[in-house]
């Protein structure tokens, strides 16, 4: 969210208390499970989400967020990423989605192995595993 935001002020945020916030997201078919994740957090918190479908698939500008129309759920991982006019915050209570990588098990490309190594041994690093 934009650092100027009412929720910005404190150390996290609370999912309810953005019941009346539109949530920048992917339309469903791009990525149907942080779609349906989203979606699935704040039915739980009672409300039905407004939701603002990105236009773009790369946004690195957050625009939608910088022009104040919509708030997104995002990983930490976004976190160093963001343009200066936004914050990042933490839900309150914590939250994660499960994140899954599909290989083959057989006659797979060496750089296959080399990337799920990576990817092991950065997600161990950040206490994802």
């Amino acid at each position: 969210m934009r650092r100027d935001h009412r929720l910005a002020s404190g150390a996290a945020v609370c999912l309810a208390e953005m019941a009346d916030e539109t949530f920048l997201l992917h339309p469903r078919e791009a990525n149907p499970g942080h779609y349906d994740a989203v979606l699935g957090l704040c039915r739980e918190q009672d409300f039905e989400p407004r939701v603002l479908l990105r236009t773009l698939t790369f946004d690195l500008t957050y625009g939608p967020i910088l022009r104040t129309e919509a708030v997104a759920i995002v990983g930490e991982s976004s976190r160093s990423e963001l343009p200066e006019e936004l914050c990042w915050l933490p839900l309150s209570p914590p939250v994660s989605f499960e994140v899954s990588l599909l290989v083959r098990s057989h006659n797979r490309s060496p750089a296959v192995d080399r990337m799920l190594g990576a990817a092991t041994g950065i997600a161990d690093a950040l206490g994802w595993i």
